[in-house]
């Protein structure tokens, strides 16, 4: 049982007594993390990278690491140059199909784009990135419905820190102020 523990009981009981209560705000501190990790979902960031992000927070595959840098300078066609020939080796990938998606979209190739986020939501159905990239690609193409489809996914699928959710959202609700 935690105990509850102030600054008069830290300094007015014994050092059993204030071990005690140290040890409880321990407790605290790891079991809060997970209350709210299990109640709300995972904390996770979506790629919006920018210049000094660091890439690792976005893949462990080290072979997509130059992929980010030209992506972060905007250098879409270099980034495609270097996933073509991942997407032969490792077809598979789901993070390949969707930087080949996000590139081709970047560079207004919109029907491709969308095979490369199809494939890699037939590849992890759960993509987080990939399905807001998706709702981003159908608001590029003027299919709100459809864009806000990809939102319900992520509601369905995140929780309450889920930076794809949010970005889509806010992506949408630009759409929608802007059209």
């Amino acid at each position: 049982m935690i105990s509850v523990c102030n600054a008069r009981t830290l300094s007015s009981h014994s050092i059993d007594r204030q071990i005690s209560c140290l040890r409880d705000l321990a407790r605290l501190i790891i079991i809060v993390p997970l209350v709210l990790a299990a109640t709300f979902g995972p904390m996770t960031t979506a790629w919006s990278a920018g210049p000094g992000d660091d890439i690792t927070n976005y893949t462990s595959d080290k072979r997509l690491f130059p992929v980010y840098e030209y992506i972060i300078d905007g250098r879409y066609k270099e980034a495609l140059d270097l996933l073509e020939p991942l997407s032969v080796s490792d077809p598979d990938n789901a993070d390949v199909q969707n930087l080949m998606g996000f590139s081709y979209r970047k560079l207004q190739f919109y029907d491709v784009a969308l095979k490369h986020y199809e494939a890699s939501l037939a590849i992890d159905p759960e993509f987080k990135r990939a399905i807001e990239y998706l709702g981003e690609l159908y608001l590029a193409t003027d299919k709100l419905e459809l864009a806000e489809q990809q939102y319900a996914k992520l509601e369905e699928l995140c929780g309450f820190f889920c930076r794809e959710k949010r970005l889509l959202k806010k992506a949408i609700k630009n759409y929608k102020k802007n059209n």
